[in-house]
């Protein structure tokens, strides 16, 4: 390869606004009426009207379909070498006859004749009229570019047509005779500018005729999001330069190549459209790691580097320089040449645009404002707590931030309601409160403004519901009414500890470990010691700083599952439903819980010896909290790749070899189970495997025709996937491995084998996908 073409990324595919320099009818700023941003030429012409190497007609058109005869092409290409003024300084008559009745051409036509460029026929003639040959055009263009016969052979034109093919000056099978029309010529002349000359240098063609150009140039800033740049200024990842066409000022945001000229102002940009990924991070860890979720991919992480590049607020800088900085709700755009190898990203971690609101009603999709906020529609992504979800998913209540710049919406619905026993660290300037006995920042000036010492705020001791957003910092302050399932949690242990700090200090004070809806477990001061409430969904109260519990009486909802139309029995289910499910005993010590997701349950049914309690939201009866135990969730689930029986006259002791979460795992068993190779749910105590069957073969050996986030499509037909799929590879028996949805997705050259726990006819979810190639 001797090109210099290379891979640049940019931000988005934003259409370029083209330019020209024309005749005297068609001003540079002017679009060809017959160009559009989504023909093959399209970069080609508008960057060649930039560099005055190409003119439009009269008439505004660039007619991209009229074919190009040899006296125009030698203009463009004199145009190209940055000669006409040269070329018009030539005596005006031709050694061709026929060249001195085309008058305008001569001086284009002796200059390239003079200079070893072109060549006549062998009767003497040049015949400018003649359309040019796809041959004869990229002879010249060769030439130009400094080829000689003594460096690709004698053999005319394939020596030629083979290197125009090596260089990669056209991107199509074009024969020796073909007519080259204006739009090829434009995308042969624009390549060729960004060729090495011969070969044997560093040095593209358009730097030897006195251009500089800025590879992976970043366009930072323009005067409207820089006020100390002039109208005619951008700021670059290189520093600042004076535009001399004013479509380069809609490049901000872009990478690519940036053209200057002899006097350094920035005459085009060559942008390439390549990969990027707009992420949001939902969490971030020590070791540089980011966890994120997109549109594009679902969910994911990322690895940096201490000096991975970075973009923000205008300044270029690595990621040890700004990892403080982010937290859960930054919106990161990474750049790279595929997706997965990023070389740099753009970070807004000080968007002070992105405030967040609160819904005071539920919203619909023929709604086109979000509390005063313009809705756009296209391209718009919404989550709701992590999950994608459309605009009539929001209800009243939510805490939205809308990101305008990237057009995401972030719903959070996490509520805390109890006695607001202490602000820090005063009430007269109040960063933090202390309610229910946990510690939350604020985030909002509404917030602060309704817990610090402004009349009308909350007092201490007052009942307060806190409307919580990202990083669980509360937004909103307001009034406690209606249902909150937050008010709600499994008690998981109990215990006793001297208080360290604060007016207790030195004081035993009665705890409990309590599992809340939102997952996460919190620690509580309780009246009494409530031993016996271990493994109980608990309704608090809240007494100050320290909780009361009663246990939470049950709505007796149970029977069959309709994820489609969200009912359980005869009830409703609320979107946001809380699913917990008991993995321990009934009488342990300690309880051990999960929070699972209702679309994905396996089970199609739960039945009364399932339900601990279910807790409703309303006089509708609809569901908020679900408490389970013996749910299939409560297994592992795995390949079995084949197993060994060391069992002897007294005693069963088989050891199993189970592929699961990419590690083959060896467990000993006292069960005895004679199949392999197939898939298994099982159990384990104390290391040992205590439980497994066999799962359901739900589709055997058929392509993959589509998968994403959720489902997948093998055959005809369409089957819903748990979140926690494993997608495992099996096309080498010897190396197993573990691949996700998009790899599975960019790749539909699979055959897969789908397991569920369920048959068919009960629908169960796919836990275990087995591909080949």
């Amino acid at each position: 390869m001797k090109s210099i073409k290379r891979s640049i990324c940019i931000l988005s595919t934003i259409s370029i606004i083209m330019s020209l320099i024309g005749t005297a009818a068609v001003s540079a700023e002017s679009e060809f009426i017959d160009i559009y941003s989504g023909d093959a030429c399209y970069d080609s012409v508008v960057r060649l009207g930039e560099l005055g190497i190409i003119n439009g007609y009269e008439d505004g058109s660039f007619r991209p379909d009229n074919e190009v005869t040899r006296a125009e092409f030698c203009k463009i290409i004199v145009a190209m070498m940055n000669k006409v003024t040269e070329a018009l300084s030539t005596p005006p008559t031709s050694a061709f006859d026929d060249v001195n009745k085309v008058l305008w051409c001569i001086p284009y036509v002796n200059y390239l004749t003079g200079n070893g460029v072109i060549k006549g026929y062998a009767d003497a003639t040049f015949k400018p009229a003649n359309v040019i040959t796809y041959a004869e055009a990229v002879t010249i263009i060769c030439r130009v570019l400094g080829y000689t016969e003594e460096d690709i052979g004698y053999s005319w034109p394939a020596n030629y047509i083979n290197e125009a093919k090596a260089l990669e000056l056209c991107d199509r099978q074009l024969g020796t005779y073909d007519s080259v029309t204006r739009s090829l010529m434009a995308q042969i002349v624009d390549n060729a500018l960004f060729t090495y000359v011969n070969g044997k240098s560093e040095t593209s063609y358009i730097e030897s005729i006195g251009y500089s150009i800025m590879e992976d140039s970043y366009i930072i800033a323009v005067q409207d999001s820089d006020a100390s740049l002039n109208s005619d200024e951008i700021r670059t990842n290189d520093g600042v330069y004076t535009v001399k066409n004013d479509s380069i000022l809609d490049k901000e945001g872009k990478i690519g190549t940036l053209i200057l000229d002899s006097n350094k102002k920035a005459v085009s940009f060559k942008e390439e459209a390549l990969v990027s990924m707009t992420a949001t991070v939902t969490g971030v860890d020590d070791n540089n790691v980011i966890e994120y979720k997109t549109a594009q991919y679902g969910k994911g992480s990322y690895t940096f580097t201490k000096n991975f590049t970075i973009y923000s607020d205008n300044t270029k800088m690595t990621y040890n320089d700004i990892k403080n900085d982010i937290s859960e709700g930054t919106v990161i755009q990474f750049m790279g040449e595929e997706e997965g190898r990023w070389t740099f990203a753009l970070i807004d971690v000080n968007d002070s645009s992105v405030t967040p609101v609160k819904a005071s009603r539920n919203y619909t999709l023929a709604d086109t404002t979000l509390e005063g906020i313009p809705i756009e529609y296209e391209d718009l992504t919404v989550y709701r707590n992590n999950k994608t979800v459309t605009v009539a998913d929001i209800k009243t209540g939510d805490v939205v931030y809308y990101n305008t710049k990237t057009n995401v919406m972030d719903v959070y619905t996490k509520s805390i309601t109890g006695i607001y026993s202490e602000a820090l660290p005063s009430k007269a300037y109040v960063t933090s409160v202390n309610v229910g006995g946990n510690i939350y920042q604020i985030n909002s000036k509404v917030s602060t403004a309704k817990l610090d010492a402004t009349e009308g705020s909350f007092d201490i001791g007052d009942r307060v519901t806190l409307l919580l957003g990202k990083n669980d910092e509360v937004c909103f302050a307001v009034e406690s009414s209606g249902f909150d399932k937050f008010n709600y949690g499994v008690v998981l242990k109990t215990y006793t500890e001297t208080a360290q700090s604060g007016a207790k200090e030195g004081s035993t004070r009665i705890m409990a470990s309590v599992f809340m809806p939102d997952g996460n477990t919190y620690e509580y001061e309780t009246v009494k010691n409530y031993k016996d409430y271990i493994g109980d969904l608990v309704m608090i109260g809240y007494e100050g700083d320290v909780i009361s519990m009663s246990k939470a009486s049950s709505s007796g909802a149970y029977g069959e599952i309709d994820t489609k139309q969200r009912t359980l029995g005869t009830k409703s289910v609320q979107n946001d439903v809380a699913v917990i499910h008991r993995l321990s005993e009934e009488d342990a010590s300690q309880a051990e819980v999960e929070l699972l997701n209702f679309d994905t349950l396996d089970e199609g049914f739960i039945s009364s010896q399932q339900l601990i309690t279910s807790v409703s939201a309303n006089a509708f009866g609809d569901v908020a909290i679900l408490y389970l135990c013996d749910m299939a969730s409560g297994y592992s689930y795995g390949y079995l790749r084949g197993s060994e029986d060391n069992s002897n006259d007294t005693s069963i002791s088989v050891t199993y070899r189970i592929y699961s979460n990419s590690v083959t795992d060896e467990y000993v068993s006292d069960i005895k189970y004679s199949a392999v190779n197939t898939a298994v749910s099982y159990k384990l105590s104390n290391g040992k495997l205590s439980e497994m069957k066999a799962m359901y073969t739900i589709a055997s050996s058929k392509k993959v025709n589509a998968v994403e986030e959720g489902r997948i499509m093998v055959g005809d037909k369409i089957y819903k996937m748990s979140d926690d799929v494993q997608i495992i590879d099996v096309s080498d028996i010897l190396n197993y491995k573990t691949i996700s949805v998009k790899e599975l997705a960019a790749s539909l050259s699979y055959s897969a084998t789908l397991y569920s726990e369920k048959p068919a006819s009960e629908n169960g979810v796919i836990r275990i996908v087995k591909v080949t190639k």
